[in-house]
């Protein structure tokens, strides 16, 4: 082969690969950056009213040519709201700030105005009550919201509410909020254009837990067992001298073993009373619903506390160190055997309280624990 015909074959080559060079420095695709020159962003200026939101798009510039959109860092210098990853800006109070894009080299901004012109009667705020709550899981918090006029006067409104982070939990449409996980949220209440919004922070767990064993015996009826009743009676009778004493056990098998019991509530329908005091132990040895009489009663354990009752309702157990003594069984340190309610000797008195074999309003163990 000739050389001159070798210099125009590399000549030829030399010029392909000088145009393909100046080709493939002119596009964006794959994320390229070569031939922008500028950016912007668009809108140019927004005018936002407080907790509504406003997407801005970045722009890529080559000379006087829109290459489309590009992946923007953005920030935003103000207080009146703040921007997300996206380009979508969230304002909270009147005001003003700039939102800025960064790309590449290059950087571009946009003015926002946060602003809303209000009249006497026009809805102005939102006060969600309370302001903040920590709830456990399995609990529930009711939020309020009390709209008002720029001049602070009470302001009809259909609030709409709503929680920034469902996972912890849901809200209903009257503001009760159902706590799930363990997390934090932002309650919101919407009317119209308007938002008033909380905090909720879901802590430890709640559990009802219903008894799996009650009964009572009587000292009159030594052989009788009474584990199928749908009521229960402890009593103290000064003129036969007779006696009931009532027994309750509660299962723990749903609490996870490691968890750090709080607080402990055992709460008992009651309906009948004298009014008078009991006093609550401890049982030390083990019984059962179905078999347990006077005769064979389990041992009585440590005293608890001293509890008077009212008639036609719940009433709560809570003193002591209930804490402690459930902590106890839950670890197996100590058997849990349930508790024991009865007269003191020789006071005379009596209540009655539903069992777990009554339709409704069965006895209840409350416990409030965290998790490892």
């Amino acid at each position: 082969m000739r050389p001159t015909h070798n210099i125009l074959i590399f000549a030829v080559l030399l010029v392909l690969v000088f145009m393909i060079a100046i080709w493939g420095c002119g596009q964006t695709g794959g994320g390229g950056t070569g031939s922008i020159t500028s950016i912007i962003v668009i809108p140019y200026a927004a005018y936002v009213s407080p907790e509504a939101t406003q997407q801005f798009l970045c722009y890529g510039y080559s000379g006087s040519t829109n290459v489309g959109t590009v992946s923007a860092t953005w920030s935003f210098d103000g207080t009146v709201g703040f921007i997300d990853s996206d380009g979508l800006f969230t304002a909270s109070t009147e005001g003003t700030g700039t939102v800025e894009a960064a790309y590449s080299s290059f950087s571009a901004n946009s003015s926002v105005t946060v602003s809303t012109t209000y009249e006497s009667g026009q809805l102005y705020q939102i006060e969600v009550s309370p302001t903040s709550a920590t709830v456990r899981v399995g609990a529930i918090q009711a939020f309020t919201a009390t709209g008002t006029d720029i001049d602070g006067n009470t302001v009809s409104m259909i609030p709409v509410w709503s929680v920034s982070n469902t996972t912890v939990g849901g809200i209903d449409s009257d503001g009760t909020f159902y706590a799930s996980v363990e997390g934090g949220a932002l309650i919101r209440c919407t009317s119209g254009e308007v938002v008033g919004t909380a905090t909720v922070s879901v802590e430890g767990v709640s559990v009802s837990i219903t008894a799996e064993a009650d009964t009572y015996v009587d000292s009159s009826n030594s052989t009788t067992n009474y584990g199928s009743e749908t009521s229960m009676t402890a009593s103290y009778d000064n003129t036969t001298t007779t006696e009931r004493y009532v027994y309750v056990q509660f299962p723990l098998g749903s609490i996870p073993a490691g968890a750090s019991i709080e607080s402990v509530t055992i709460n008992l329908y009651v309906t009948s009373t004298d009014g008078s005091d009991y006093e609550i132990y401890l049982v030390s040895t083990s019984w059962t619903e179905g078999t347990v009489t006077w005769n064979t009663k389990p041992t009585q354990g440590n005293y608890i506390t001293t509890g008077s009752f009212s008639s036609g309702q719940y009433n709560s157990i809570a003193g002591g160190n209930l804490p402690t003594i459930v902590q106890g069984w839950l670890d197996g340190t100590t058997g849990n055997n349930g508790i024991l309610i009865r007269k003191g000797t020789g006071a005379e008195g009596n209540v009655t309280f539903l069992t777990h074999d009554n339709a409704d309003d069965k006895p209840m163990l409350e416990i409030d624990y965290t998790t490892p």
